[in-house]
């Protein structure tokens, strides 16, 4: 539904139309300048592909390629072949560039898996054929072991023996791991875990977590950390447990959640069992130590019970449409939420709650005000809801794929110990909107201040939302679920004339749960075409895809969504973009643009640039680094940082032609990284 506010004056694009002006007037200074106190510099080593890296705080980590640094390859861990990936650290606060030695192999790097960083504490997580050393001393030489490794006493440690089928996260100032249980050595006891965590202050000193049940032990995989939660799953089959109650000890994800705010909880199983590796969660912090938390439960699990079977639900839970269009089959995964204060202390009283909407894709949460108790949204996919046309847009689902709609309903918590509860979702097809979830990091839908934001598909939702009759786009629209009559917004214009914005990418919001809401700030292109005029001055198109740091102001007396940015045309496919102490990096395609940044008399390169997000105007927004010279081929850079120090990114030497690491060729991947001043 578009926005019917009186006309005001906008603030929504103001500044986008300002800027263009700005610049058109010839405020903006040289496109080739040095970057304005920021340097970019390079790893010393080839970066291995397909490996991660990552910023934490001062450091930089990344996997040193053997087979790639050096014109013949470098041995780094001395174990005979040139085929490992070594743990590397780069202190971007001035210290260098370092590798984790191996202190029995004097001069050796350690192969590694993974790594994480707690403060200052680097872990390295190695398998020990790979990297050819034995660091446990046990018999086999095939362990997964936990290593530690710091600046500042830099003798690599052994930490503890892992689990190879769980994971290392670093959260709440602690890292969390899952400990290889050995029979022969020590077995747990009952009433423990093997999670484990180590803290900054004490590195190398593994400290139980403990069950919940004193009678058992449990040996959980970590899934993954949302908030200050850990999600955990547990496999029935070898700990010899029904934690989901539904006859069968066969489940192999069934759900467990951990406070790690607080170092002294334990591990609480759901009663609810997820579909794999892969399922989504959410958790959204609510108070102290108290979350609304939402999952994904496969009915497959839970003794193939039809959860989304409208007969659980009341007669209004259904669309009006999907009368008579019922799901009938038990293979979906289905959005579930629990009020984790109420449920750690009374989990009979406070079971999970059944929405009965389906959903694989993606969760979101967001706070309730006024007496609510939050809203839980998901993606759901027509063709698995009884193939019903869900936002009343008449498609025959079952002669094609159907759409995927956003659904949300209040996380109503019902008093009394119950199985299935009977919750109502809004119905309403003005609210069931189709997403192209097919952009940018995001799926195309996110929660950004206490609000959902989605990207709808006008062509799939079969509704012209932006007015323009014969045209679909992809448009971004917002809803307050609190508000008291919840409406989609898609006219971001506070005057009533129609503004509406197009993206064609949407990342992660950085700080999208920050109070005050000016420092929650949501990434996105910001499509010419959709807007309907030139705003990069220069090339007089309306064909551009600008650089946009969507936010809620509260200083704005609409209360609206602002799109904030420079002038300027970011690459088509792969705009990248960090944000970092107050700066946005990103890639601008110099072509679209119509302009040299870097100075070397063409306008076909691919560059990275920063701009200031107090104030990203034109002139503020100054060139860092060429990523690609001309037609050279175009690479992904997987630009990441923290928000805390520095930005990291990948780069392909042959993209610009130059030894970026100074070891006699130009073919190499490296890694990059800047601090923005």
């Amino acid at each position: 539904m578009n926005d019917t506010r009186s006309p005001r004056p906008t603030h929504s694009l103001a500044g986008a139309l300002l800027l263009a002006s700005l610049g058109a007037c010839g405020l903006f200074g040289s496109s080739g300048g040095g970057g304005g106190g920021s340097s970019v510099a390079s790893t010393q080593r080839a970066y291995a592909l397909d490996s991660e890296f990552f910023v934490s705080g001062r450091w930089l980590v990344y996997h040193a390629s053997e087979s790639q640094t050096g014109l013949f390859g470098t041995d780094f861990n001395l174990d005979g072949d040139f085929q490992d990936s070594i743990a590397a650290v780069v202190d971007m606060l001035g210290a260098g560039e370092f590798l984790p030695l191996n202190p029995m192999r004097p001069g050796g790097g350690v192969a590694i898996e993974k790594m994480a960083v707690v403060g200052d504490e680097i872990f390295l997580v190695v398998d020990e054929d790979k990297d050819g050393f034995n660091w446990n001393g046990d018999a086999s030489t095939t362990d997964l072991v936990l290593l530690h490794w710091t600046l500042f006493a830099p003798t690599t440690t052994l930490v503890a023996t892992l689990d190879p089928a769980s994971d290392v996260v670093s959260v709440s100032g602690r890292l969390y791991f899952t400990e290889f249980d050995d029979p022969a050595a020590t077995a747990l006891m009952p009433g423990e875990t093997s999670l484990r965590f180590v803290t900054e202050a004490a590195p190398t000193t593994p400290v139980t977590i403990a069950d919940e049940d004193v009678s058992r032990t449990l040996h959980p995989a970590i899934h993954a950390e949302d908030e200050g939660v850990l999600f955990l799953t547990i496999d029935e089959s070898a700990d010899l447990v029904d934690l989901n109650l539904d006859t069968d000890m066969s489940d192999g994800f069934s759900l467990a959640l951990l406070d790690t705010t607080d170092p002294a909880e334990v591990v609480q199983t759901v009663g609810r069992a997820l579909e794999n590796a892969d399922t989504p969660v959410r958790a959204r912090n609510t108070g102290a130590n108290d979350w609304l938390v939402a999952f994904a439960v496969h009915e497959g699990s839970e003794g193939a019970t039809n959860l989304n079977d409208p007969a659980l639900f009341p007669g209004a839970w259904q669309p009006p449409q999907c009368a008579g269009l019922d799901d009938v089959d038990t293979f979906d995964a289905v959005l579930h939420f629990l009020h984790f204060a109420a449920w750690s202390v009374d989990p009979a009283n406070n079971p999970p709650v059944n929405t009965g909407l389906g959903g694989r894709d993606k969760l979101l949460a967001v706070r309730g005000t006024g007496g609510s108790p939050g809203f839980v949204a998901t993606l759901s996919a027509e063709v698995l809801e009884g193939e019903c046309p869900m936002n009343g847009d008449g498609d025959p689902v079952p002669a094609g794929t159907g759409d995927t709609v956003f659904r949300y309903v209040e996380a109503v918590q019902p008093a009394g110990a119950v199985t299935e509860i009977q919750v109502a979702p809004e119905t309403s097809s003005s609210l069931i909107l189709a997403v192209e979830k097919f952009i940018g990091t995001t799926d195309g839908v996110t929660d950004l201040n206490d609000r959902f934001v989605i990207v709808v598909d006008e062509g799939k939702d079969g509704r012209d939302h932006d007015l323009d009759t014969g045209s679909d786009n992809d448009l971004v629209a917002w809803l307050d679920p609190n508000a008291a009559t919840p409406v989609w917004v898609f006219n971001h214009s506070a005057t009533g004339a129609a503004s509406f914005t197009g993206t064609s990418w949407m990342d992660v919001p950085r700080d999208r749960n920050s109070v005050p809401p000016t420092e929650a700030v949501l990434p996105m292109t910001f499509l010419e075409s959709v807007f309907g005029f030139p705003l990069n001055p220069g090339d007089g198109d309306t064909i551009d895809r600008l650089p946009v740091f969507a936010r809620f102001d509260p200083t704005d007396a609409d209360g609206d969504m602002d799109f904030v940015g420079p002038p300027v045309t970011m690459a088509l496919n792969n705009p990248g973009l960090a944000m970092v102490n107050g700066f946005a990096l990103f890639m601008v395609d110099e072509a679209a643009d119509n302009r040299d940044w870097n100075a070397d008399g063409t306008r076909n390169d691919i560059v990275l640039v920063r701009t200031n997000l107090s104030n990203p105007t034109l002139v503020n927004t100054l060139f860092l680094t060429t990523i690609r010279n001309n037609s050279n081929g175009f690479f992904n850079p997987q630009m990441t940082s923290d928000g805390q120090v520095g930005m990291a990114f990948r780069h392909d030497e042959s993209n610009v032609a130059l030894d970026l690491n100074a070891d006699g060729d130009t073919t190499d991947r490296v890694i990059r990284w800047v601090r923005p001043l």
